[in-house]
Order: C-alpha cells, then sequence, then structure tokens
C-alpha cells in the first residue's frame, strides 16, 4: 500500500493498475462481470483455473512493496505513522482470523458462504469432517503466520533513523518467511477418499513402467503412484490427443474437451495403442478394474507398413477399419521419405537411454526400412537429430495415428535424439540469460559509482 501511494509514479501507475486487475481475474466466479469477461475478453475462457492469475499479480504486487521500500528508505517522511499502524491493525485482523480458522465449525460455515456453484469443491469438503479439520488447521497456521510477518514488519518500520538497520531487517525477514511457511504452515494434499478406492495406489504401482490406466474418475491417482495415466498430468493436453482418446470413447470428436469423467461400457481394441493396460472405476464393492482386450503397445515399436490418410475424419475412419492392426499398421498423412519394405517381423531392435521428460536417446538397429512409431502425443515442436554417422542425414517426426509420432528408419544403424524443441523456448531462454548479464552489469556498475 506504501508503495502504491509513495512509491515513484512511473512505477506504482503501472504496477498498481496491473496487479489489481489480476486480482479482479482471480476472481472468477465471484466476479460481478465474470459473465462478460469470460465471453467477450480474448483467451479468458481457455483458462482451466482463475486463481492462477495470482501468480502475475504476486509479481506486480511484489514490484509495490519494493517501491514503497525505496521511498521509506530515501526518508521523505510521508505517511510514515499511517502505515506503520495500518501495519498493526492488518497483523491483528490476520491473528483474529487465524484464531477463528481453529474452529472447525466456524471454518465450515465460512466455506459455506463463499461456494460458488463450478467454481470450487466446497460441497465435497463440507461432507467430510476429518478434511474440514485438516484445511481449518492448515489455513489458521498460514494466516498466525502472515500476522507474525506483518508484526515483524510494523517493527522494523518503527526504528527511526537506522535505515541500514531496516534494509537489512526486511532482507532478512523476506529469507526467512518463505522457510517458515513450509515449516509451519503446512499445506497437506488432500486426496478424496472414496471407500471404493481403497488399495488403489498400491494396485498401480505394481503395473509395468510403461504402461498407462484410464481412470476417468480420479485420474490424479496415477500421479501419487508413480504410474502413468492416458490424460497425463499436464494442464494443457495435445487437442489431436483429446480428439483420438474420444473417438476412442464413441464420442464426437469435434466436442472434444480437456478431461471427461466418463466411464467406458468396454474396453475398445485400439486402447493397447495408447499402452492403456486397465481401465478404472469405483463401484459399490470396490475399483472395478476392466483389463484391455489386447496386450499395451510398448513405447517404442517398429512398424513396416502404412497406409496414408489426408484430414482427421480420413484417419479416423482408417483407424475404424476392423483389418487396421497397429501393431503391423501405421496411418500415416503424408508419404515417408523413406521406402519401406512392408515387412512385419525382424525389423530391428530399439533401445532408449537418457530419457526425460522433454527428450530421450534412440539407437536402433534396422535389418530393413521401417517406421519408429512413439506411442507418445505428437506435436510439431518435437525434432530429432543424428547424433554421429548415421545412414541418414535428418530425421522427420511425422504425426502418426492422427496424436502418435512416427519417425522413418532406413536399414542401418541410428542413433539420434528426439527432444521437445519449441522456438519460444530457445528464445526466452536467450531473453532470460540476456536479462540476467544486463543485471549484473547494472549492479556492477551501481557498486563503481558508490566506491
Amino acid at each position: 500500500m506504501y508503495g502504491a501511494l509513495f512509491g515513484r509514479r512511473e512505477v506504482r501507475r503501472h504496477a498498481a493498475a496491473l496487479a489489481a486487475t489480476m486480482v479482479l481475474l482471480s476472481l472468477g466466479g465471484y466476479l460481478p462481470l465474470f459473465p462478460a469477461v469470460h465471453e467477450y475478453l480474448p483467451g479468458f475462457s481457455l483458462f482451466r483455473s482463475h486463481g492462477r492469475f495470482l501468480l502475475p499479480a504476486a509479481l506486480f504486487l511484489a514490484l509495490l512493496a519494493a517501491a514503497g521500500t525505496d521511498a521509506w528508505l530515501r526518508g521523505d517522511g510521508r505517511g510514515r505513522r499511517v502505515s506503520i499502524l495500518s501495519m498493526l491493525a492488518l497483523a491483528a485482523a490476520l491473528a483474529g482470523a487465524g484464531a477463528a480458522a481453529r474452529s472447525a465449525d466456524l471454518y465450515r460455515r465460512f466455506l459455506g458462504l463463499i461456494a460458488v456453484p463450478g467454481e470450487n469443491f466446497s460441497a465435497a469438503v463440507l461432507s467430510e469432517p476429518e478434511v474440514v479439520a485438516r484445511t481449518s488447521r492448515a489455513s489458521s497456521a498460514s494466516l498466525l503466520l502472515a500476522a507474525g510477518t506483518a508484526a515483524a514488519v510494523a517493527l522494523l518500520l518503527l526504528g527511526r533513523g537506522r535505515t541500514k538497520g531496516l534494509a537489512y531487517g526486511l532482507f532478512v525477514l523476506a529469507v526467512l518467511e518463505p522457510f517458515a511457511f513450509s515449516r509451519f504452515a503446512d499445506r497437506p494434499v488432500f486426496e478424496h477418499q472414496h471407500p471404493s478406492l481403497a488399495g488403489l495406489p498400491e494396485f498401480l504401482s505394481t503395473l509395468p513402467r510403461d504402461v498407462r490406466t484410464l481412470n476417468p474418475v480420479l485420474p490424479d491417482v496415477a500421479m501419487s503412484a508413480g504410474s502413468h495415466e492416458i490424460w497425463g498430468y499436464d494442464s494443457f493436453v495435445n487437442r489431436r490427443w483429446v480428439e483420438l482418446v474420444y473417438f476412442l470413447m464413441g464420442r464426437d470428436p469435434d466436442e472434444a474437451a480437456h478431461f471427461q469423467s466418463e466411464t467406458f461400457a468396454e474396453s475398445h481394441r485400439l486402447l493397447a495403442m495408447l499402452r492403456c493396460g486397465y481401465i478404472l472405476s469405483p463401484g459399490p464393492g470396490g475399483v472395478r478394474v476392466l483389463r484391455s482386450t489386447r496386450k499395451p503397445m510398448p513405447r517404442f515399436h517398429l512398424v513396416g507398413s502404412f497406409r496414408v490418410a489426408s484430414g482427421r475424419d480420413a484417419v479416423f475412419a482408417a483407424l475404424g477399419d476392423p483389418a487396421f492392426d497397429p501393431f503391423r499398421e501405421v496411418v500415416l498423412e503424408s508419404e515417408p521419405a523413406i521406402r519401406l519394405s512392408g515387412a512385419d517381423r525382424d525389423l530391428g531392435i530399439v533401445r532408449a537411454s537418457d530419457e526425460s521428460t522433454d527428450g530421450v536417446t534412440i539407437e536402433a538397429f534396422m535389418a530393413e526400412p521401417a517406421l519408429l512409431l512413439v506411442t507418445d502425443q505428437w506435436s510439431r515442436h518435437w525434432k530429432a537429430e543424428p547424433l554421429g554417422p548415421s545412414p541418414q542425414s535428418s530425421y522427420d517426426v511425422m504425426p502418426a495415428n492422427h496424436a502418435l509420432r512416427a519417425i522413418p528408419l532406413a536399414a542401418g544403424r541410428h542413433r539420434f535424439r528426439m527432444e521437445y524443441r519449441p522456438p519460444l523456448f530457445d528464445a526466452s531462454r536467450w531473453i532470460s540469460l540476456t536479462s540476467l548479464a544486463a543485471c549484473g552489469l547494472l549492479a556492477a556498475a551501481s557498486w563503481r559509482r558508490r566506491k
């Protein structure tokens, strides 16, 4: 607040406006103008969680705090008494709220007052007393810690004529506060304790490494068990992938959305193409496990035949052909640069190493030209480059079966690196390095001037 009122005008004007805008957008359904903003503000409807606008808001608030600290240290004396009293009042209010949050009953009533349908999980939380008690304790600890931080800042501001001590004190407080928050205001990870899901994490932990599951009811259980799930862990899923899953669900791909909570009536034969081994759904007697009718495909598989289909609907029609076998054939959208032999066995050996979320090193010993089918999501930003001598000078990562990857390989020994490299990543990296170097030069120049 002090920075918004007394900071340098060129800083506070923009930072305060942007911080206020981000906070308002983060309110989501609590914002009176939310329907109009959701409908007419370009791109706003694409965000799944509007509370994430608080992240850029925090950056602009930090800028305002820096502007306020700078104005205070410059010693112009404006609004100091009011600021100290305001900080003490804030500390008292936070302490009172923290004490009230210790009461699970009061906390439950508060959740009922702020609940907005479709915006939170308050209905589920209110029905589970144990979860309410845990969240109320965590909220109370967070509020009390914030009250202590505000009180400490007020005490530092009371030290008149000790500018250097104030600066160092604020710096130490800023360093210690995150550690104290992580230690004493622990926020537990809340999992929905559905009685029919008992023992599910243990079951998932026993699955082979590359096997995926499809759990339309609670897919995040796979993350806690360290296994793989059809929908993945990302906030955003490739549209091609979602369309393919919708196709396998028997739904219209034009209606594809990020996640569907529907269960499958039966196991589709092409789920094996996505490495799906099990479909899970809760039932009255426990978890209903539907095993895939076919053995899941490996992550890397050599295929000797292909057919070309242009357009999504044509690809899906080819995939729906009863004669299509994903273990023997791939549906491409264009002709590969390498002529294949058409063989369906003894094509070669593939080994993977140095794996990460963004890349993998692949060695292939090819007896015949073939397509390397990678049963992961395709994106135009996946690139492959040779590592050392190779039978071919370049590698194309082609869309296969609409959402997977295919790399044409000639006969011989291959060693190449496949990486996810969007152009903006390289540009952002150089911008960050340049900015860091500029900040270092400015800091060095400021230090030399002070000497």
